[in-house]
């Protein structure tokens, strides 16, 4: 008897950044020249509310959160330099995460 199990959600993320490769590197290309983000329609579905936020330099994806009181989240971040371990990126009203997954070309999982 052989059990697969699946992580869903890191099979998702995974597939969506591998596939829109080209669009993340648009945003932050638009990111870095100071110019207003287009976001592309699929986005809109992929990100929680649709919308890109820019942060410190970077940008951020909200993919989850808690849709309770919205305390807690997670979500993609494109950071211009490699993570620390104090580094923390602001996830939900009242939560901070942490980059804990390198997804490739600067963008992290963060929880």
């Amino acid at each position: 008897m052989v059990i697969f199990r699946i992580d869903w959600q890191t099979l998702y993320i995974d597939s969506q950044f591998r596939f829109h490769r080209d669009e993340f590197a648009a945003l932050v290309a638009e990111n870095e020249l100071n110019r207003p983000l287009t976001v592309p329609w699929w986005m809109k579905y992929f990100s929680l509310d649709g919308q890109v936020r820019q942060q410190g330099g970077g940008l951020y994806l909200p993919v989850f959160v808690e849709p309770w009181r919205a305390e807690s989240g997670r979500g993609i971040a494109y950071l211009r330099h490699p993570p620390t371990s104090e580094m923390i990126i602001k996830i939900a009203t009242d939560d901070f995460g942490r980059p804990v997954r390198d997804l490739g070309n600067g963008w992290w999982w963060v929880e």
